[in-house]
């Protein structure tokens, strides 16, 4: 597979003038085209793979800030090696590139084996303690950096913004004694 047209022309304005894109992959090419690892040829003849990944604006700024913000905590992360670029023809969508980290992707779906799909839930358990331990130090890197703030949620913030913003359908029968259920 190669890289869309719509994203060849942005994605070399953002790289150094006279970079190659030598050849374009997706992470799961049976599921999404997008992250992309994109291998690039710089003038100095230096080859170098890359992620790019697309999203709408928000979630690529947010994403840009999260990395940044690991960085600053000492995590190995992605480099971001552009700023967001919107793409012009696809309104509200943006893209961004970085470096690729050693190691392999996790499976997303149809994991092999038992024995990957333990080792992906391990490895996933054992990256939200870890961040989990570091709340305090997310905050005081966000007292710092106030551009890198995360978003505060809740499962009730979330909860309420639902029933909040409901239709008609609350009040069907069925969702007025699971609502009973959930807030007993």
């Amino acid at each position: 597979m190669s890289l869309p047209p719509i994203l060849e022309t942005p994605l070399l304005s953002c790289l150094p003038q006279g970079t190659q894109i030598v050849s374009a992959k997706p992470f799961r090419p049976d599921y999404r085209t997008f992250p992309m690892r994109v291998s690039l040829r710089y003038p100095d003849g230096c080859s170098r793979d890359c992620v790019v990944k697309i999203n709408k604006d928000e979630v690529v700024v947010r994403e840009m800030h999260a990395l940044r913000t690991l960085a600053l905590l000492g995590l190995p992360v992605p480099e971001l090696l552009s700023d967001s670029v919107p793409l012009p023809s696809e309104m509200g969508l943006s893209f961004f590139v970085m470096s690729e980290l050693p190691g392999y992707p996790l499976p997303w779906c149809g994991v092999a084996s038992l024995h990957e799909a333990d080792l992906t839930c391990r490895l996933v358990l054992e990256a939200v303690a870890q961040l989990h331990q570091m709340t305090d130090r997310v905050l005081a890197v966000e007292t710092k950096e106030p551009t890198l703030l995360f978003p505060r949620k809740t499962l009730q913030t979330e909860f309420d913004a639902v029933v909040g913003n409901a239709g008609d359908w609350m009040r069907l029968n069925p969702v007025q004694r699971a609502l009973r259920v959930i807030c007993a």
